[in-house]
């Protein structure tokens, strides 16, 4: 039986949560960031700017899902992967080096988002990346598992993130502290940089291009033979993103700007969803390699819609305790779905398309659904006068991660070896 060299699953998570803590990062000082960079009268004006380029990081992803996609189809994971990481890493320690709005004016929030822009092209080709290589890489029977283990390594990163943007909000420190975390970026990834130079590339990838290359471009392949697949792995990309940001890029936030919470109480509560996160993704990959990776993902899917209102409700009307423990629920919700999927969705493509396929896919639900969460959500409050409008969009995530858990269990790819699959479970 193939086991997955432990050097290969460091390497492969150390570029997942270097990109977790870059995005995180951001997401932890837009509240600062906002008026250093967008100066308003309004300061929810302000952060919605923030919450502007935030998103904007996002819609950049399927351009290097794309791009990286085809350099890890058709040349190889191993070399995909060691470019994501450098690009993630420099626009990163620039933003702790940039000057504010009132030192260069209007360059300040042009290179701001020039550098989340980079970002989000190289994540693009990140986190699926790594799962792919992951999986590829794993016995059939702990798919699930391993791949809830790698999108942990994201929450980690996020943890991490939160345990140092707490230290450097704390009231000792200069008004400058906040470049210091995004300084730190550089240092993961020199680590994770050398640790993926060292590996072997992905098994699966050598019996099917170091034998025989082919000249098909991998995009144009997945919409011609896959776009059912192609569709499934965006709604689970939007199912499996935006109840995180609802949390952890808009509520929180939130809770900042109205004053029921201060800027460390806020990063406390962020590392405690992110604890959850870490024991919750392998616990429910590993649930789903006995009981079937779809079942788990339609059931968590499913919750989720059905507890959206609430949950909103307590956000408006509960006490800070009361929204800790619904968003630790929600949270849950997500990782159940989350944990399976890099399993699930390696068996929805062909090894010659899957890299473009799956990361293309996901960050495409991602894009449009995910990354634009905070900002959906402020304005959606803003223009209709209700905080529960974020709830009803809530609804419709999870009602497209449920049809892409169930047309997704019908389409394992015809190349796949029977006793490999468990989307028939």
């Amino acid at each position: 039986m193939r086991k997955l060299n432990k050097r290969i699953f460091i390497a492969a998570m150390i570029g997942n949560a270097l990109e977790f803590y870059d995005f995180t990062i951001y997401g932890f000082f837009v509240a600062i960031l906002s008026p250093l960079f967008f100066p308003a009268t309004d300061p929810l004006t302000s952060l919605i700017s923030g919450f502007g380029v935030f998103a904007l990081g996002f819609l950049t992803r399927p351009l290097g899902a794309i791009f990286f996609g085809h350099i890890g189809d058709k040349y190889g994971r191993r070399k995909a992967l060691s470019l994501t990481i450098i690009w993630m890493a420099l626009p990163t320690v620039v933003i702790g080096l940039l000057p504010t709005y009132q030192q260069i004016g209007i360059f300040a929030p042009l290179l701001l988002t020039l550098c989340r822009v980079v970002q989000g092209f190289s994540a693009g080709g990140e986190y699926n990346g790594a799962g792919i290589f992951v999986i590829e890489h794993s016995p059939a029977d702990r798919r699930g598992f391993l791949g809830g283990l790698l999108t942990s390594s994201g929450s980690m990163g996020a943890l991490l993130a939160s345990g140092i943007g707490m230290f450097f909000t704390l009231p000792f420190m200069p008004a400058w502290g906040w470049r210091i975390p995004f300084l730190l970026g550089g240092v993961i990834a020199v680590v994770g940089l050398y640790l993926r130079q060292q590996i072997d590339e992905s098994p699966e990838f050598k019996q099917t291009y170091l034998q025989k290359k082919s000249n098909t471009l991998p995009l144009f392949s997945i919409f011609k033979e896959n776009k059912g697949s192609f569709f499934c792995t965006v709604g689970i990309g939007a199912m499996a993103t935006v109840p995180f940001y609802i949390v952890l890029a808009y509520m929180n936030p939130m809770l900042l700007t109205q004053g029921k919470v201060v800027a460390s109480s806020m990063m406390l509560i962020n590392a405690l969803m992110s604890v959850i996160c870490i024991i919750s993704l392998p616990l429910m990959g590993g649930l789903a390699d006995r009981v079937g990776h779809s079942k788990v993902m339609m059931y968590a899917a499913l919750l989720l819609t059905i507890s959206a209102y609430p949950f909103f409700w307590v956000f408006e009307h509960g006490s800070v305790f009361l929204i800790v423990l619904f968003q630790a629920f929600i949270m849950i919700l997500t990782e159940a779905y989350t944990g399976p999927s890099n399993a699930f969705m390696y068996q929805l493509f062909h090894t010659s398309q899957r890299y473009t396929g799956v990361a293309l896919g996901y960050t495409l639900g991602l894009a449009l659904f995910g990354g634009t969460t905070p900002y959906i959500s402020a304005n959606l409050v803003k223009y209709f006068n209700s905080p529960y409008m974020p709830a009803f969009y809530l609804m419709i995530i999870g009602l497209l991660g449920f049809m892409g858990a169930v047309w997704g269990k019908k389409r394992a790819y015809r190349d796949v070896k029977v006793g490999d699959a468990l989307l028939s479970s």
